[in-house]
């Protein structure tokens, strides 16, 4: 009595996920940001709101952008004036986030 051989069984594939699949096709993270210039008032918009990000104040980025806050502007924003409060003001910067800007500001002096 002769045995049918059996069939030999597959090797399962590695299951791949849908997230794996759309990591696979992910582009590569974009370079990171040129160091910022030492004076803040040469600082553009677009540095401006990096810093503000890497300060935890993030949140404010809708504000300076629709505000065109670029470093003088900035400079000015976390001075201890009159014209600071006016610019604040003016932006619809709250008293708190204000606060908050100043002192990242002056800890960046030191």
């Amino acid at each position: 009595m002769s045995k049918e051989a059996e069939p030999e069984p597959q090797k399962k594939k590695p299951r791949v996920t849908q997230l794996e699949e759309e990591d696979e096709e992910a582009p590569p993270p974009p370079p990171p940001p040129a160091p910022l210039p030492q004076d803040m008032n040469e600082w553009t918009v677009d540095q401006a709101v990096i810093w503000l990000k890497s300060v935890g104040l993030g949140k404010l980025e809708g504000i300076f952008r629709k505000n065109d806050v670029y470093g003088k502007k900035l400079v000015i924003l976390c001075g201890n004036s009159s014209r600071a409060l006016r610019l604040a003001e003016s932006i619809g910067l709250d008293v708190f986030d204000a606060t908050e800007l100043g002192n990242e500001f002056d800890s960046r002096k030191k």
